[in-house]
């Protein structure tokens, strides 16, 4: 199973406090919320819930586990952010870019720049000019 799914499924358990709670909120059956956790538990070899009929529980490393697995989500979630507002900024300067009078190479997304705009006009890659 997908490890980051199953973070995501054991923190949403213990937030909204049982499987079928965190499973209507992950759009997820609560077969499958309950197979996430018993994968982490399976993997980490040790109980994270205390689970009754009626409620279910941090146990001691659960606690631990949950509050490094909060961690984790909101540094995920936060270099998404940081992602998402790079590439805004990035596409913005692109833009910018294009309103230069050379904006056919922005356009066509070409890699080429003409030569006025790298000052190689007329000049070899060794930057002897051509006569």
């Amino acid at each position: 199973m997908d490890r980051l799914t199953s973070l995501t499924a054991f923190v949403r358990v213990v937030d909204s406090g049982g499987f079928s709670a965190a499973g209507r909120r992950l759009n997820m059956s609560t077969t499958m919320v309950s197979n996430h956790v018993q994968s982490l538990e399976d993997r980490l070899g040790a109980r994270l819930l205390q689970r009754t009929t009626r409620k279910v529980s941090l146990t001691e490393v659960g606690r631990a586990y949950y509050d490094r697995c909060v961690q984790i989500l909101a540094d995920i979630e936060q270099a998404d952010d940081i992602a998402g507002a790079l590439q805004s900024t990035a596409a913005r300067h692109a833009a910018d870019l294009c309103g230069h009078p050379y904006r056919a190479v922005c356009i066509a997304g070409g890699s080429a720049i003409p030569g006025a705009i790298s000052g190689r006009q007329g000049r070899s890659d060794d930057g002897r000019a051509h006569h």
